[in-house]
C-alpha cells in the first residue's frame, strides 16, 4: 500500500508538472507567433506609407493598419506577460529559481500529428496500476484472515499411538485418532465476514479495471481527434491563408484591394495561428500524461514525488 501510494504522488507530481509546462510553453507560442505578425504589420507599413504619398492609398485607411498594429502590440505585451507567469509557476513547482529558458523548446512546426497513439501503450500495462495492486493485496489479505479463521473454529483432528485391547491379544500397538467437534463455532460469523470482504474486494477490483479502460479509452479517442484537428489546421487553414495574406499585400501595393480586406486577412491568419498553438498545446498535453501513466504502470524502484528515474 505504502508502494502504491508513493508511485500514485510521484504521478500525481509528473501530471501537474506537465500541465504547468504546456501552459508555459502554449504561451510562449502564442507569444511568438503574435510578435511575428506584429512584425510583418509593422514592416508593411513602410510601402503602404510610400503608397500614400503617390496617391495608390488613402490616409484614413493608412490609419486603420495603424489601429491594427496597435491592437496587435497589446495583445503581444498581455501574451508576453502570460507566458512570464506560466513560467514562474512552473519554476516554483520544481523548486528552481527564476523561470526556465525557453531554450530549446519543441517548436509548433514540431509538434507532430503522426505517429502511434500512447495511451494505446496505456491501455495494454493497465493491469499493472498501483490501485489494482492495493485492491489485490487488500482481497489476499482479506482471504488469509477468513482463512485462518475458519481454520480456528473448525473441527480438529489428533493423530496418536497407544495400547489397546484388539481381538484376543491386549497388547497390541494401535493407532489412536481422536476428533473433537466444536459444539459451537464463536469465529464462523467473522470468518464469513471476511470472504465476502475478500469477495467485494476482488468485484471492486474488477470494476476499477473496466473504469481504469474506460478512461483510456475515451483520452485515445480525444487524442485522435486533436491530432486530426492539428493536421486539419494546418493543411486547410495556416498555410493557404497565409497565401492569401501575400497576395492581399501585393493587391494592396498595386492599388487593386483594400487595406480592410488586407487587415481582416491578416487578422483571420493570426486567429488560425491561435487555434493551432492551442490545438498543438492539447497535444502536448497528452502526450505528457500518456508518458507519465506509462512510467506508473512500469515496474521500477518506488521514489519520493518529483524524482526522476
Amino acid at each position: 500500500a505504502q508502494r502504491a501510494e508513493m508511485d500514485l504522488a510521484r504521478f500525481h507530481f509528473e501530471v501537474e508538472a506537465g500541465r504547468r509546462f504546456v501552459a508555459w510553453w502554449e504561451r510562449q507560442a502564442l507569444a511568438a507567433h503574435v510578435g511575428e505578425h506584429l512584425t510583418e504589420q509593422a514592416h508593411f507599413l513602410a510601402p503602404v506609407r510610400a503608397a500614400v504619398e503617390r496617391q495608390l492609398v488613402s490616409q484614413l485607411l493608412v490609419s486603420d493598419l495603424e489601429v491594427e498594429v496597435a491592437r496587435v502590440e497589446i495583445e503581444a505585451t498581455r501574451m508576453r506577460g502570460e507566458a512570464d507567469v506560466a513560467a514562474r509557476e512552473l519554476a516554483g513547482l520544481l523548486g528552481v529559481d527564476g523561470p526556465p529558458s525557453a531554450a530549446g523548446l519543441t517548436e509548433l512546426d514540431d509538434v507532430s500529428s503522426e505517429g502511434a497513439n500512447p495511451w494505446d501503450a496505456v491501455r495494454a500495462r493497465l493491469d499493472a496500476h498501483p490501485e489494482l495492486a492495493t485492491l489485490d493485496a487488500a482481497a489476499a489479505a482479506a482471504a488469509a484472515r477468513a482463512d485462518a479463521a475458519d481454520r480456528a473454529g473448525g473441527t480438529s483432528v489428533h493423530l496418536g499411538a497407544g495400547f489397546r485391547h484388539t481381538g484376543d491379544d491386549s497388547n497390541w500397538l494401535a493407532a489412536l485418532v481422536g476428533v473433537s467437534i466444536p459444539l459451537g463455532n464463536p469465529t464462523g460469523d467473522a470468518a464469513e465476514e471476511l470472504a465476502a470482504e475478500a469477495t467485494a474486494l476482488r468485484e471492486q477490483r474488477t470494476w476499477r479495471l473496466s473504469e481504469l479502460r474506460a478512461e483510456v479509452a475515451t483520452l485515445a479517442a480525444r487524442y485522435d481527434a486533436a491530432v486530426a484537428r492539428l493536421r486539419r489546421i494546418r493543411e486547410a487553414l495556416v498555410v493557404p491563408m497565409g497565401d492569401r495574406v501575400i497576395l492581399h499585400e501585393r493587391a494592396v501595393l498595386a492599388g487593386r484591394s483594400s487595406l480592410e480586406q488586407l487587415v481582416r486577412a491578416r487578422r483571420d491568419l493570426l486567429e488560425a495561428h491561435h487555434d493551432l498553438v492551442h490545438t498543438a498545446a492539447e497535444v502536448l498535453a497528452h502526450q505528457a500524461n500518456a508518458t507519465a501513466m506509462q512510467v506508473l504502470l512500469t515496474p521500477q524502484a518506488s521514489q519520493p514525488p518529483g524524482a526522476r528515474p
